[in-house]
């Protein structure tokens, strides 16, 4: 089966780091695709400041941090920042 993907305009991509955190803080849920590999990242829950990434379908990968800004200073497997590449990166799911 052929998959086909979907962009709204302005949505395949983060405009700025505060778009990337009121997506994740509302959303809950983003994937992104940077140099080939898929991240998840995830607020876990409404009353818990608890914020995740790891590579997609690779649970040991998982890191937690207590806030987003932390979450942003995450290096990812290829050695940047998140904060560095997240508005750059390109997001195959973000709810909205």
């Amino acid at each position: 089966m052929k998959t086909t993907k979907i962009y709204i305009d302005g949505y395949d991509k983060f405009e700025s780091i505060d778009d990337f955190k009121f997506s994740l803080i509302h959303g809950r849920e983003i994937v992104i695709v940077w140099d080939g590999i898929e991240y998840t990242i995830l607020k876990e829950s409404d009353n818990n400041d608890k914020f995740t990434i790891c590579q997609a379908n690779k649970p040991e990968t998982e890191n937690v941090f207590d806030t987003v800004e932390n979450l942003l200073e995450f290096a990812l497997k290829t050695g940047e920042k998140l904060k560095d590449i997240i508005t750059q990166a390109e997001v195959n799911w973000r709810n909205l």
